[in-house]
């Protein structure tokens, strides 16, 4: 009996049906395309910053870092968010919206606050239109994210406040080449070029001002592209008032060389005037020294000769001069009894 139960086969389990394989197989092909999406979405934090840009990484909504050139390790979306922008170095072109109106078809535009928002009034009561385009950089990566959306209205505000700003301490030569006749003026130049870095300046105080606020656009105006030109209906009304101002600088240069012909004139005669006086003043030296000349030798030797013979001597001399002028002498001798004779019939 213990043989014959020793010979009797083993029951075995019945094979799983083929509705239970295929569900086995089922689970596994899930749990591989599980594990390839998981390592998918891991591998989906790596990633490459290419050159002249930088990344910036937020989880959950807040930015927690930044990232320059070079590989990159983060959380995989949506625990983290990686949003590439161009690089600090990189100068971003925007043209400014404000002043790319074009050119306004009548008088009446011009003078329409609404329309003529391309223009700007300069010191000297001109009328500029401008076209304008700013070049940026990025310095604060998050704050450029949330403002880029406002960021074009944003700088067209700025601009136009610094463009006003400036634009009413120059004159016109200053903003722009208002007289294509006169010789280029490397001042003027200057003046035009410092016009454009007073502008930049302006706009990065004011984007200075509202970082300070705690609502900076996180940006840097690098450089300025401006034209400027006259307004088209306006032209010939300019014209006629700088053929009007030439006509009065070509009167202002005809009396200042009339004035410099009376001037030259007038030294002319002067000089003349004083060689003439100097002349008559040397001559009237020269007679007064001549006719003192006696007398002064005659003082020399007072002491030295008897008063009597000197007083002889200077009648003699100029007694004959003064007889010349009478009209008649009568001579009486010495010794006689002095009489007075008078002209006329005797009494």
């Amino acid at each position: 009996m213990t043989d014959v139960a020793a010979a009797a086969p083993t029951p075995t389990a019945p094979p799983p049906s083929a509705w239970v394989q295929a569900i086995d197989l089922a689970f596994v092909a899930v749990f591989l395309v599980v594990a390839g999406l998981a390592v998918l979405w891991v591998a989906s934090g790596i990633r490459q910053v290419g050159p002249g840009t930088q990344a910036v990484v937020s989880r959950f909504g807040a930015v927690v870092a930044g990232h320059g050139p070079g590989l990159l390790v983060t959380w995989p979306a949506p625990i983290a968010r990686v949003d590439i922008v161009p690089g600090p170095d990189r100068l971003i072109e925007v043209p400014l919206s404000r002043f790319g109106a074009g050119e306004p078809p009548d008088l009446a535009a011009v003078l329409d606050p609404r329309r003529n928002t391309a223009f700007v009034l300069t010191g000297d009561v001109g009328l500029v239109r401008l076209e304008a385009t700013l070049l940026y950089t990025i310095t604060v990566p998050s704050a450029w994210l949330l403002a880029r959306d406002r960021l074009g209205p944003a700088l067209d505000r700025l601009a136009a406040a610094s463009l006003a700003a400036v634009a009413a301490g120059s004159d016109l030569d200053g903003v722009m080449v208002a007289r294509p006749e006169a010789p280029a003026s490397a001042a003027a130049a200057a003046r035009r070029e410092a016009l454009r870095g007073a502008v930049v300046a302006g706009i990065n105080r004011r984007l200075q001002a509202l970082e300070d606020q705690g609502a900076g656009l996180g940006i840097r105006v690098a450089r300025l592209d401006l034209s400027a030109a006259l307004p088209a209906v306006l032209a010939p009304v300019y014209q006629d008032v700088l053929s009007a101002v030439q006509r009065a600088e070509q009167v202002v240069a005809e009396a200042r060389t009339a004035a410099a012909g009376i001037g030259q004139a007038a030294d002319r005669l002067h000089i003349q005037i004083l060689r003439q006086a100097e002349g008559a003043a040397v001559q009237r030296v020269a007679a007064a020294r001549s006719r003192t000349a006696g007398l002064l030798a005659l003082a020399a030797h007072a002491e030295e000769l008897p008063r009597a013979p000197v007083l002889e001597r200077v009648f003699r001399e100029r007694i004959g001069a003064i007889l010349e002028q009478a009209g008649s002498v009568t001579t009486v001798e010495p010794g006689m009894t002095p009489k007075l004779i008078l002209p006329g019939t005797p009494p």
